[in-house]
């Protein structure tokens, strides 16, 4: 339902990551050319190809996107939909750990040229900002379920 806080908290969620996937998260420089990396791949700047895709980032991202939107349906059962959070939390923490891994590599790919730079986007903060979102919502939604618990106990 929209009037719930928490809807609000898991449509952030959802735009916070479908951002992740759309604006590049941090850019490499090999010799003459320029990289940025998404979440869905490596690309150049200058021409537009794809060198490197992510292709499990891309899915964890897709999937950490999507089950919020599915969560904001469950607003009869918020028991399943703290579940659910909790498996957002896992999906978002695991796209940090492997946005980490996929840019200490590309690290590692472009210190070979004599030439090479990097550096991060402020687009690396949105998962954070994500998981902080994850936590309001599990928490509005906890605080309904003692609600609905207590008014339920009084009857």
């Amino acid at each position: 339902m929209i009037q719930r806080i928490q809807t609000l908290y898991l449509l952030g969620i959802v735009v916070l990551t479908t951002l992740m996937m759309c604006l590049p998260l941090a850019y490499f420089v090999g010799g003459e050319e320029t990289f940025n990396l998404y979440g869905y791949g490596l690309r150049s700047v200058a021409t537009g190809e794809m060198y490197k895709t992510t292709i499990f980032l891309a899915i964890m991202l897709v999937a950490a996107a999507l089950l919020p939107l599915v969560n904001i349906f469950l607003y009869k059962r918020r028991m399943t939909q703290i579940r659910y959070c909790i498996v957002e939390f896992v999906l978002l923490v695991g796209a940090v750990i492997m946005l980490a891994v996929h840019y200490y590599l590309f690290y590692r790919a472009f210190a070979d040229f004599d030439f090479h730079a990097q550096g991060m986007k402020v687009t690396m903060l949105l998962p954070i900002a994500a998981l902080f979102f994850n936590y309001l919502a599990m928490k509005a939604i906890a605080a309904d379920e003692m609600l609905v618990r207590s008014v339920d106990r009084i009857r």
